[in-house]
């Protein structure tokens, strides 16, 4: 019987499967990281040129990167002198960094200041986010539009109810006012309604004392009509240069309505006093002596302006565009206040000539003031 080999341990291997001998082929290098480019700038896969994905190599140009052997050599952009021959590739902006659509996306803030820019973009150099400044009152977002609208929010809100917590009524909306600001008077708070009605008050109870002064004797009982027609004048323009004070004075502007409203009702006051009484038996006089007339129109005119002086006629009217040119007649009301006190025979020319030139003045102060 003929010998047989020896068994074998070990299946025989493929010549592709079989080990190669010592020396024959190179160690591969080992995958690094490459030093001139940052970690988070590093190229994806499909960019390598030692990577399986690799689809065509590319020439780089990093800050500061000098050429290296290698795989991945770096290659610095032409100098702007270069020789002619090849063309030299157009540098970016920002002279040896990488593209602009491989670096990082921006962070998601609510608005980054550059052209064209959007949440979550590509990032621009010199691109910084702009840090918004919180509103003064809070902003409510309305239906209809992204940009915020201002709105008065619920009565819940916190700073809302410590606005209103010293803030005065003005016809059942809460005014706005500092928590530690005083008010009018020291120590009161009157909102405008309460303002107007004191101060008219006041006017009307110092005719009633001037009439109840008038009435007492027998011997003024022939000037006690004139009595009370030139106290109740002298009152209506006193108060109405008060009004028009205010502005160029810049203090109390609360109180400008209230006395515009009650020069006004004074001077209602003073022209039914004066046709009631002077003026009773010669009728026709108010419409053709000049005097008469021009304190008719001043009459008319602060009439206007205490109709036109509640907002909610005002609405009603339809006169809000042409609110305030129309308000701005008190200074004529004023001028013709003068005319109707010079050519009065028992006004007296000093007094008409004092209350001119205070009206001159204001009407100054506000001309030089716009």
């Amino acid at each position: 019987m003929p010998e047989l080999p020896p068994p074998r341990l070990h299946r025989p291997r493929a010549a592709q499967h079989r080990r190669p001998a010592a020396g024959a082929h190179p160690p591969r290098p080992r995958r690094r990281r490459h030093r001139a480019l940052p970690p988070r700038r590093e190229l994806p896969g499909d960019r390598r040129p030692d990577s399986p994905g690799h689809r065509s190599p590319r020439r780089l140009a990093s800050a500061g990167a000098r050429p290296r052997r290698g795989p991945r050599r770096l290659r610095p952009l032409a100098p702007p002198g270069a020789a002619p021959g090849r063309r030299p590739r157009r540098a970016a902006r920002g002279s040896g960094r990488l593209r602009r659509r491989r670096l990082p996306d921006l962070p998601r803030f609510p608005g980054v200041h550059r052209p064209r820019g959007h949440p979550g973009g590509r990032a621009l150099p010199r691109c910084r986010p702009r840090a918004r400044r919180a509103p003064r009152h809070p902003l409510a977002p309305l239906a209809g539009g992204p940009r915020p609208v201002p709105r008065r929010r619920p009565r819940g809100h916190a700073d809302g109810r410590a606005a209103r917590a010293g803030a005065p009524r003005r016809g059942g909306v809460a005014g706005r006012r500092r928590p530690g600001r005083p008010g009018v008077l020291p120590g009161v708070a009157l909102s405008a309604r309460r303002l107007t009605g004191s101060v008219l008050l006041a006017s009307l109870a110092s005719l009633a004392i001037a009439l109840a002064v008038a009435g007492f004797g027998e011997r003024w009982a022939s000037a006690r009509w004139v009595l009370l027609a030139r106290v109740s004048g002298w009152a209506a323009g006193g108060l109405l240069l008060g009004a028009l004070a205010v502005t160029p004075l810049e203090a109390g502007r609360r109180w400008r309505r209230p006395l515009g409203v009650a020069a006004a009702t004074g001077a209602l006051v003073h022209a039914a006093l004066s046709l009631a009484g002077p003026l009773r038996d010669a009728w026709p006089a108010p419409l053709t002596w000049p005097t008469y007339r021009a304190g008719l129109a001043a009459t008319g005119i602060l009439a206007l302006l205490l109709v036109t002086s509640s907002p909610r006629l005002v609405k009603h009217l339809g006169v809000g565009p042409v609110w305030k040119p129309l308000h701005r007649l008190a200074y004529v009301a004023g001028a013709l206040v003068v005319l109707h006190l010079l050519r009065l025979p028992f006004a007296g020319v000093v007094p008409a000539l004092f209350y001119g030139a205070a009206v001159l003045l204001l009407l100054g102060a506000r001309l030089v003031r716009r």
